[in-house]
């Protein structure tokens, strides 16, 4: 059955489409970005909860932080105001197909707005809704056999780079932790910079060909607050 062509009634259940599959190195001795370790673990959750994995994540995240505008297109919830996604043919623009996305629910398949994606990074610095040490250990980037850090800083859920710098200038840090998505018709991308308590989120209804043509322009935005910050420090 091809992907988005079938419905999964469960977490566990969508972890089927990986039967089979082979290794592409040992563990611990490469890197290679996969969805399938946060459906895993979006299957762990569920079962030592013992509810279904939508249900964990509204009790334990979009209920306690106000969500109203987050979820999944198959978890029975009427979506009036989700946004059409399209698909772009070069100067052409058509309505993107249905597609079932409940094979990928925790590692692709939710929908969002940047409010509320705002919100969730937001919560990242708060230690009354996760503990500093539970942070700390999800921004660790993980370390190879090698002892090298992966090529891409990827922690657990998150890139994070602590030894980043302000734009334009190397002698201040500015370190951050993101992640970015593209799914049918749709791309994400969220930006926690916790040493300014800041979160930045934008999203958008259709897919371009180069992604960082998209996120390029949180970094625009990052830089209208960071001169912000400046004119209130000299004032």
């Amino acid at each position: 059955t091809l992907s988005g062509c079938r419905h999964y009634e469960s977490v566990a259940e969508s972890l089927a489409i990986f039967d089979g599959s082979d290794l592409i190195y040992e563990p611990g001795t490469a890197f290679a970005y996969s969805s399938f370790d946060v459906n895993l673990l979006g299957a762990a959750m569920a079962s030592s909860q013992a509810q279904p994995f939508l249900s964990v994540v509204d009790r334990l995240v979009f209920d306690p932080l106000g969500l109203v505008a987050s979820g999944s297109e198959s978890d029975g919830n009427d979506w009036p105001e989700l946004a059409q996604f399209y698909q772009k043919d070069k100067d052409q623009l058509r309505t993107w197909k249905p597609f079932d996305l409940s094979q990928r629910i925790p590692g692709g398949g939710l929908v969002s707005t940047s409010a509320d994606l705002v919100r969730i990074g937001s919560s990242w610095m708060d230690p009354a809704f996760i503990s500093t040490q539970t942070r700390e250990t999800m921004w660790t980037p993980q370390v190879l056999q090698n002892g090298e850090v992966n090529e891409q800083s990827y922690a657990i859920g998150w890139r994070y780079y602590p030894d980043a710098k302000w734009p334009g200038d190397d002698s201040r840090a500015l370190p951050f932790a993101h992640h970015g998505g593209i799914s049918k018709g749709a791309m994400s991308w969220l930006v926690v910079y916790p040493d300014y308590q800041m979160s930045i989120a934008i999203n958008i209804n259709t897919r371009i060909e180069n992604y960082s043509d998209f996120n390029s322009l949180e970094g625009k935005i990052l830089v209208l607050f960071l001169e912000r910050i400046e004119q209130l420090q000299e004032e």
